[in-house]
């Protein structure tokens, strides 16, 4: 199926992408309004950053459906001139909740305040939900959860699209274990911090991979000799310590949204050792998923990652495949094409 996308941005430092033209029938960007004065108006800063004049302007120029990409997204479609169009919420987080996580887990006394007074403010401003005609949820729980606030509101599960097509896992066996994810985020340092914790006695090679500050991370893992940093390797690189590490290790302390790397190490890992809130609204079964384990206290995190260490890996990917192809990209274009076209 072919359909023309009208893609609408919002930029900060970072220049407009010309690749994106390539891909859509047309492009429009605006520049978000990064001035002090919108931390002091009732709606989140992440909402008042992000004029919708001129978005406005270029929207009542047609009729196509407008797709909002996240929560905060969603101002314009309060506006009465857009009353009768098909508007749907992509849902990536119960974002209140998800900002109140990262407080939790922020160390630096103004951010720690910033992010909880917008997850204050994310609580009122969900209410606009109510504008949307559709919720494309990306978690089972959390659809479940604005279905019972947002009744009128119609709701469905649609995974992330996470580009891939088919589950391709390496035989044979890995001398590392691997933990990967956004270093800059409090919370994935959390997590990790977490996992060192658990796998301490271990002394299992642990390769730490994804974007971060690497001088200040070297400074907190220079004490652990059995772990390696990989800061901010580009695409190729993250796809070949992904293929090759023979243990994934996930830790979350929130459960809203999809975590895309979990998919990620399923569609291309061998074994996955995780808690239970990184399966929380996937439906996913451990017991029914070759490869994948389960487990919340530490000392059964370690025995795990230990046992696992000492297989060789044989994959079912007969048995992922058949779990994993609700989340590939082509059955999800078949759902979104049903809702937008039929």
């Amino acid at each position: 199926m072919q359909v023309q996308v009208h893609l609408h941005c919002y930029y900060h430092q970072r220049h407009p992408h010309a690749e994106l033209e390539r891909y859509c029938t047309s492009v429009h960007y605006y520049k978000r309004d990064m001035g002090w004065w919108n931390h002091l108006r009732i709606l989140p800063f992440t909402v008042c950053s992000r004029p919708i004049k001129a978005l406005r302007k270029t929207l009542l120029q047609d009729q196509y459906p407008i797709i909002a990409e996240v929560l905060h997204t969603l101002r314009i479609f309060k506006d009465p001139a857009l009353q009768h169009r098909l508007k749907i919420y992509r849902h990536s987080n119960i974002e209140h909740q998800y900002y109140r996580a990262l407080a939790r887990a922020e160390r630096q006394v103004l951010k720690k305040l910033y992010l909880y007074l917008e997850s204050f403010k994310l609580l009122y401003f969900e209410t606009y939900v109510k504008y949307a005609t559709q919720v494309w949820a990306v978690n089972r729980l959390d659809a479940v959860q604005l279905q019972n606030r947002y009744p009128k509101v119609l709701n469905y599960y649609i995974p992330s699209f996470n580009g891939h097509a088919a589950p391709v896992i390496k035989p044979g066996t890995g001398d590392y274990i691997l933990f990967h994810g956004n270093l800059n985020i409090a919370e994935n340092i959390l997590a990790l911090d977490w996992i060192i914790n658990a796998l301490q006695h271990t002394h299992i090679k642990l390769i730490v991979a994804g974007k971060c500050n690497e001088r200040s991370l070297q400074s907190k893992l220079k004490s652990y000799s059995w772990i390696q940093l990989v800061c901010s390797p580009d695409f190729d690189t993250m796809h070949q310590l992904i293929s090759n590490a023979h243990v994934h290790v996930l830790y979350t302390h929130q459960s809203t949204g999809l975590k895309l790397k979990l998919l990620e190490v399923l569609f291309h890992g061998r074994y996955v050792v995780c808690n239970s809130l990184m399966l929380n609204g996937t439906a996913f079964n451990a017991n029914r998923i070759w490869g994948l384990h389960v487990a919340d206290r530490p000392q059964d995190f370690a025995n795990t990652v230990k046992q696992l260490m000492q297989k060789q890996c044989v994959p079912d990917i007969a048995n992922r495949a058949l779990v994993l192809q609700t989340f590939t990209d082509s059955t999800l274009v078949k759902q979104i094409s049903q809702l937008l076209f039929d």
